[in-house]
């Protein structure tokens, strides 16, 4: 399976690896081919987080826009319509569906930079 290294920010990074978050709010559409991806979460420095990564979720698809707006989804991604809002800046933003949360009993430092979004991992790092 395809992985790639999410960078996000507190406290959202640890919702996705506890499996409170189940969606992800992202301006870009899905990596790869839009089959399942490995996402390892690195959770960035700002606001007090580790700089390191926590864990992993599989990216299952993007999900349909529904009709009767973005209610149910924000609540899935646990942020308010104030702070998607702020993210995209006015631009589209696409949900990613995820599953298989994991938590890292210890964090594992990355080397070489992390992305500001979301870059391909290299196989020493998976």
């Amino acid at each position: 399976m395809q992985a790639i290294i999410l960078s996000v920010r507190p406290p959202w990074a640890r919702q996705l690896v506890t499996g409170e978050k189940t969606v992800e709010l992202r301006k870009r559409r899905l990596p790869g081919d839009g089959g399942p991806v490995r996402a390892l979460i690195y959770e960035t420095k700002a606001k007090g987080g580790c700089g390191a990564l926590i864990g992993e979720v599989v990216l299952r698809g993007m999900m349909p826009r529904p009709c009767d707006g973005m209610g149910k989804i924000l609540m899935w991604a646990c942020v308010t319509m104030d702070e998607a809002s702020e993210y995209s800046g006015g631009a589209l933003i696409y949900p990613w569906r995820l599953s298989k949360p994991i938590e890292y009993a210890t964090t594992r430092r990355l080397e070489g930079r992390p992305s500001q979004s979301y870059r391909w991992a290299k196989e020493d790092e998976l």
